[in-house]
């Protein structure tokens, strides 16, 4: 069971470094540059490095136990980053974040959300992190 929080604990610091690293516009910023063009942004591949970081932090944590066990957490610690990824992207919807944050622009939501709009942007989001 430790295991398990700890894994959640870790998804959970990754979730919060994507959603401050979209709000201060690095994503947003880096969303402009294609690494393959059309395809892949540096705004995304930027959110995929941090999700492929948390599973493999999470990973390593995780001595051992089987291997099942091993990608239950790193996949849980993935999907948690992208959770919170969607509850910014919620919240953005609902509240007004751009008095306090001047990034979190209806551009940035976009973005997160694939340009699929609000519930099926969430459900790629979470299909697409590691």
């Amino acid at each position: 069971m430790s295991e398990l929080r700890q894994a959640i604990k870790i998804g959970l610091i990754g979730g919060v470094v994507a959603v401050l690293l979209s709000l201060i516009g690095m994503v947003e910023t880096f969303s402009q540059r294609d690494v393959i063009s059309r395809v892949l942004s540096m705004g995304h591949s930027l959110l995929l490095l941090i999700g492929v970081a948390i599973g493999y932090f999470s990973a390593r944590r995780s001595k051992g136990l089987g291997v099942f066990s091993i990608l239950i957490n790193s996949l849980l610690s993935g999907v948690l980053v992208a959770v919170l990824l969607c509850l910014l992207i919620f919240l953005g919807h609902a509240v007004n974040l751009r008095s306090v944050f001047r990034n979190a622009s209806p551009v940035l939501y976009e973005f997160l959300a694939f340009n699929q709009g609000l519930g099926l942007g969430c459900l790629w989001l979470l299909s697409r992190e590691p």
